[in-house]
């Protein structure tokens, strides 16, 4: 049965083709036929995950309806059509990396060349997302490992100044060797540290093998007051065994650690269909896996696809007059949860007491209702509205130190005090996914919604996905602004 129709390009000659997603037995696969090189199949997703995200296509749609993008995606950088704002944008500043990590999307050992913008080009990008409208909220500095270059304290205060949430994609390593460095760190922004850590054991880290100095990593961070962000990049049969254990892990450091973010892998290159279903790793794989480790405390129901929050953007707007970050990815792109941990250790997720759906319709219900109200009416309603958000809390499945309803009187009666966030962090953990695309599985549809977006030293933005997914935008730019391989800006 055929679900939906989309637009996709044919792994080998990348040429633009129609795609279909189809359901067989409870699966969700996507189907393209290429005139010269023929039929290809790509299993995407489980049918009862795939049909729960796409109840939320009209959240996105209600915000941003899509519309056709001529040349896409071959035309992103002179693109002003792209649907979604920019989220997140991810500034390489080196390739040049102290690991040689086999699935790495960037490393100048292997590409034989030196990718390091200099510093007054890194200024300029970090001003372009800033310029943007709206404004980008946040920047990823990555690499390669952006802590090889001498100059990075600098980049990251720059982006400080200017307002920016920083992330600094790392392995660890410069972390856990000096703590001076860590607090310098910390004092130039502070970052979160966004650290590349795929398991607790040799068999499942033996590339990075940063479990050995995990210890040191949090504690450096802990005391130079830097959060960190787990970062596992899931390869089926070597480190799929670990998502119960590095979550059981994060839980246990919780005052550091704010949250787990799982990439299953993305495939680069030629891959025959077999090799290709052996090592196919989805998001649905993800949630079946973790309610089994987890002996059911985290199960399949308790994801919901990103755009879930767009109602919050617009509750927000509604109340403040200013504007929201709008997440607005296409809710097949990825899915995440709460989990919070009581007075007793428990590990509660947020969907076992609340009824995320009705909470999510409530607040796009009054997200259109505050915004057309007088400023009496306006009142009445804010109080409907918490009564109304009240009544989605179960309270005797609720941890008991979650003090819910009070955070949601704040959040609301005065959205600009992030007191109440932090508290409300401090037991928490955030726990996502995001399923990056390859030439098998890339669907256009997703891709133009993407809010993740790579920023070149020419100022332009390139959705992520496009970027990394063998279309050859990452080898362009780099070749645009490639050195001789040994020869640094500094360090």
């Amino acid at each position: 049965m055929v679900l939906i129709k989309t637009k996709s390009v044919c792994p080998e000659c990348k040429k633009v083709i129609d795609a279909e997603l189809y359901d067989k037995d409870g699966i969700v696969y996507m189907r393209k036929t290429c005139p010269e090189h023929g039929e290809f199949i790509e299993r995407i997703s489980d049918l009862n995950e795939f049909n729960k995200d796409l109840n939320y296509l009209d959240l996105l749609y209600e915000y941003i309806p899509s519309k056709d993008i001529p040349g896409c995606p071959y035309n992103c950088e002179s693109c002003n059509m792209h649907q979604s704002p920019t989220v997140l944008g991810i500034i390489d500043v080196t390739n040049r990396c102290n690991l040689r990590c086999s699935y790495c999307f960037a490393n100048a050992a292997v590409a034989g060349w030196l990718y390091e913008p200099e510093l007054d080009i890194i200024k300029k990008q970090i001003d372009y997302l800033r310029n943007m409208n709206p404004p980008a909220p946040s920047v990823l500095f990555s690499g390669g490992e952006p802590t090889m270059r001498e100059d990075f304290i600098d980049i990251v205060r720059y982006a400080r100044d200017k307002k920016l949430f920083i992330l600094v994609a790392t392995n660890g390593y410069k972390i856990a060797s000096s703590l001076e460095y860590t607090k310098k760190l910390a004092e130039a922004g502070p970052p979160t540290i966004y650290l590349s850590f795929d398991g607790l054991t040799d068999k499942s880290n033996k590339e990075k093998k940063n479990h050995l100095i995990i210890d040191k990593i949090i504690d450096n961070c802990k005391q130079a007051g830097i959060g960190i962000v787990l970062v596992p990049t899931i390869l089926k049969g070597i480190n799929d065994d670990q998502i119960w254990p590095i979550i059981k892990f994060a839980t246990e450091h919780i005052d550091v650690i704010r949250g787990v973010n799982f990439q299953p892998i993305s495939f680069c290159g030629r891959m025959s269909r077999d090799l290709r279903e052996k090592e196919r790793y989805t998001i649905s794989d993800l949630g079946r896996d973790l309610e089994k480790q987890s002996n059911g405390i985290i199960k399949r129901r308790d994801w919901y696809p990103v755009p879930t929050v767009l109602p919050m953007t617009k509750l927000f707007e509604s109340i403040t007059g200013e504007k929201g970050i709008m997440f607005s990815s296409h809710p097949l792109c990825g899915s995440a949860t709460y989990l919070f941990k009581d007075e007793d250790d428990k590990l509660i997720p947020f969907p076992e007491f609340v009824d995320v759906d009705r909470f999510i319709r409530i607040m796009d219900k009054y997200g259109d209702e505050l915004e057309k109200s007088s400023k009496l009416s306006r009142s009445i309603k804010m109080l409907a509205l918490i009564k109304d958000l009240f009544s989605t809390i179960d309270n005797d499945k609720k941890p008991h130190n979650l003090k819910i309803q009070n955070l949601l009187k704040e959040v609301i009666l005065h959205p600009g005090d992030m007191d109440a966030l932090t508290n409300f962090h401090l037991h928490t953990l955030f726990i996502g996914t995001m399923h990056f695309q390859d030439l098998y599985n890339l669907d256009l549809e997703r891709l133009k919604y993407c809010t993740i977006h790579y920023i070149t030293p020419q100022c332009t933005r390139i959705p992520f996905c496009a970027y990394n997914g063998d279309l050859g935008y990452r080898e362009k730019v780099e070749q645009r602004n490639k050195k001789e391989y040994g020869k640094t800006n500094k360090g």
